[in-house]
């Protein structure tokens, strides 16, 4: 349920963009985009975690390499989506381009917040979003216990924070992915 309030609250906070110069409480495009960054910077990890709640370690690595190539496409269709609405729009009852723009992405946020409050299950124990009606009490058991059988197990989990700190900068695996991240950040912006 918090991760689409998030969602709603970002679509919301990108729609008041649209009126930025004469929304007065929020004058200040650095105030507006802070505020945009706090409702925007916990959804790519929140999503990774909710993932982490239904697929088993193996899994998540496919699941994540959808979720970053549905990313990548975004940013490509993107460019897209403003041209036509700056083609089509621009003026349009005394709007600029950019306004319009800001007003249909916070209008498909929404929607699409609105949609995933159902359609999505919150986790495999729960009997909220999609999973009280998609999913029978059995469907529910299979998948916490498979998701409990796939944890790391208690002795591991008790190394500590430090120790898996230790771990994780010690291993070179770690810093190729933070490499190859790093890489493909800069070629995106």
């Amino acid at each position: 349920m918090s991760r689409q309030l998030l969602v709603v609250l970002r679509a919301i906070k990108a729609s008041s963009r649209s009126g930025e110069i004469t929304f007065a409480l929020l004058e200040s495009r650095l105030i507006n985009s802070f505020f945009l960054g706090v409702v925007e910077a916990p959804l790519f990890p929140g999503a990774i975690y909710v993932m982490s709640c239904w697929y088993t370690r193996r899994e998540m690595a496919f699941r994540c390499a959808l979720l970053y190539t549905g990313q990548t496409l975004a940013f490509c269709v993107a460019g897209l989506i403003a041209a036509a609405v700056f083609a089509t729009l621009e003026g349009q009852n005394g709007l600029a381009g950019w306004q319009w723009l800001f007003i249909v992405l916070a209008v498909t946020g929404a929607g699409l917040a609105v949609v995933a409050l159902f359609v999505l299950p919150d986790y495999p124990h729960s009997k909220t979003g999609s999973a009280r009606w998609s999913m029978t009490e059995d469907m529910r058991i299979i998948a916490a216990a498979r998701i409990a059988a796939d944890r790391v197990s208690t002795t591991h989990a008790k190394a500590g924070v430090l120790q898996g700190l230790k771990m994780s900068v010690f291993d070179w695996k770690m810093w190729f992915l933070v490499s190859d991240f790093s890489a493909e950040l800069r070629s995106s912006s």
